[in-house]
């Protein structure tokens, strides 16, 4: 397996990783958006707003990999290169949802302390 076909591999990973993270969320983060914010269409744009954030927050991790070039003989330094790679990608991803996360609930506190 050359580097690119790897390349591709952790980004179909990430994809679907990202995906399998926005799946998990929906019905909390519908449910934490209907509280927040009454109208609809606003809860839309906010649920699609974090959901993309979740989508391009996994790929920049899987995308940012760098292969040393000892990667192109070596099977080991490649697989260890994307286990680097998958972990990028989770790092980033995780960072992100505490990020959204604190926004959504300082936002929230402040929406209770005004009423």
């Amino acid at each position: 397996m050359d580097i690119l076909h790897l390349y591709l591999i952790g980004v179909g990973v990430a994809a679907v990783f990202g995906v399998l993270i926005g799946l998990l969320l929906k019905s909390g983060l519908a449910s934490l958006l209907k509280t927040m914010f009454p109208e609809a269409a606003v809860q839309k744009f906010w649920s699609r707003l974090v959901y993309t954030v979740v989508m391009l927050a996994s790929l920049s991790g899987a995308m940012s990999a760098v292969y040393p070039d000892e990667a192109k003989t070596d099977r080991l330094i490649r697989i260890w290169s994307f286990m680097n790679q998958t972990e990028a990608m989770g790092f980033r991803l995780l960072w992100t949802l505490l990020v959204i996360l604190s926004v959504f609930l300082l936002a929230y506190s402040f929406r209770k302390r005004d009423t």
